[in-house]
Order: C-alpha cells, then sequence, then structure tokens
C-alpha cells in the first residue's frame, strides 16, 4: 500500500526481465489476511488489523471484508520499528551489566558488540517459547567472560517501551481509519516479533475484549506468521491462475 506507481512499474519490469508474467500487485498486508481467511474464515463481515512487525520495519493496515471483497480502509509503516530495537535494548542490559561486574564497557568494541548483538537475538528467540535464557560469551572484553541468566519478566520490563510503541502503532492506524477499537473485530499479527508472547499480551489489555488476537499463541491463527504473506500471494495467484487470459 505504500509503493508509488514507478516503484509498482519498476517491478514489474525487474519481474519480466526473469521471464515473470506479473498479472496483478497485491499489498503484503490484504496477502498476509487472505492466507488466514483461507483456513480460519470469518463468518461475517469484519474489520481486521494486520500488523507486520519485522527485524527492521513495521506495517500495519486496518481491511474491511464485505461479502468477500477486500478494502484497505488505512495503512501505516515505520522503518525503525521493529525486533531491532527490541535486540538494542537487550544489548544495553547486558552491557551494563557486563560493565559493573568488570569495570569495562564491551560496546566500544565492534567484535564484542557484535558477540553482544548475537546472543541477544538468540536470548529473544529463547524467551518466545521458554520462562529462562542463558548466555555464556568466553572473552567479552578485556579478556572478561560473560555469563548470565534472564527470565521473560526481566525481557519484558527491559524490552517494555519498545512494546509500547508496537502497542500504540496498531491503535495509531485504526485512528487514522477513523474508527474505535470496538469496530474492530480482530488483529492479526504477522512477522518475528509477533512470537514473543508479550506482544499479545499487551494487545488483549489495551484493546476491548470482543477484539480477537490472531498471533501464534492463539488457536484460530497461524502458528508460522512469517509464511502468511507469501502464502496469501501463493493462493491468489492459483485463484488469477483459473481464469482465461482476457
Amino acid at each position: 500500500t505504500t509503493f508509488t506507481q514507478v516503484q509498482k512499474d519498476a517491478l514489474r519490469a525487474s519481474a519480466e526481465k526473469v521471464g515473470l508474467n506479473v498479472i496483478q500487485l497485491i499489498n503484503e498486508p490484504t496477502s498476509s489476511l487472505l492466507a488466514h481467511v483461507e483456513k480460519f474464515p470469518f463468518n461475517e463481515d469484519v474489520n481486521v488489523v494486520v500488523a507486520d512487525f519485522g527485524g527492521t520495519r513495521s506495517d500495519a493496515a486496518v481491511i474491511a471484508i464485505r461479502n468477500g471483497v477486500f478494502t484497505v480502509l488505512a495503512s501505516k509503516y515505520d522503518t525503525h520499528l521493529g525486533g531491532d530495537e527490541l535486540d538494542a535494548e537487550l544489548i544495553e542490559f547486558f552491557a551494563k551489566d557486563f560493565e559493573k561486574k568488570n569495570k569495562s564497557n564491551p560496546k566500544s568494541n565492534a567484535r564484542s558488540l557484535a558477540k553482544l548483538r548475537h546472543n541477544a537475538i538468540i536470548t529473544k528467540k529463547t524467551l518466545s517459547n521458554t520462562q529462562t535464557a542463558t548466555i555464556s560469551i568466553e572473552s567479552l572484553a578485556d579478556g572478561f567472560d560473560y555469563h548470565t541468566s534472564v527470565n521473560r519478566m526481566r525481557f519484558e520490563l527491559v524490552t517494555n517501551k519498545v512494546f509500547s510503541k508496537f502497542s500504540a502503532f496498531i491503535t495509531d492506524v485504526i485512528a487514522q481509519a477513523e474508527l474505535d477499537p470496538l469496530d474492530i473485530n480482530a488483529v492479526l499479527l504477522c512477522g518475528g516479533v509477533s512470537y514473543t508472547p508479550k506482544l499479545a499480551t499487551n494487545l488483549e489489555f489495551l484493546l476491548p475484549e470482543s477484539v480477537a488476537i490472531l498471533g501464534p499463541g492463539s488457536k484460530n491463527a497461524s502458528n508460522a506468521p512469517n509464511e502468511l504473506c507469501a502464502s496469501g500471494a501463493a493462493l491468489q495467484a492459483r485463484l488469477v491462475s483459473d481464469y482465461d487470459a482476457e
């Protein structure tokens, strides 16, 4: 929904160069919702927020489904909001803890910082599935090793400001569509950040009980939110291929 006509033309031209015939372009939120509806159809006309929180970018759209027709009411994106911000908060937490114990700043060394970033990513992913994560880094800085454990509660406290931004991002796009949260029937979570339980928990607290939060922890949603966009595009391609050339 944020592509200009020039960008769309460039995309078509690139596809033609590799022998692909572009018959139709659909935006990512619609594609993700299409894949969800294929497996978990809604029983009536609904308004759905599709929120895709990736590593470096966040996208959201309010989509109305009326008699099977999808209409984008509003869309929003942020190229500075994503999972990398969660990693940055963890890196800061680990660095301060290390400096307190060893009087050495690991962020001043590029190699040490890379080690911290790698372990922060692992910690974030581990805490999406378990309550506690342990990291062990040999010679993090100035010859000092670093060993520590972090539980999910501590992680959520450290990254609380970032999760608040994710929640605000969704309420902003609802307001942009000139709707009230009570007008929304569901929020469909996509992207890597949606694996983190805190995201869904915050939304359940923030939005009315009538709003279904459809993420990896929901029985009425895909357990692989990263695949929704590609799956929806494939489904649409199959539907389009059933028509004749006209």
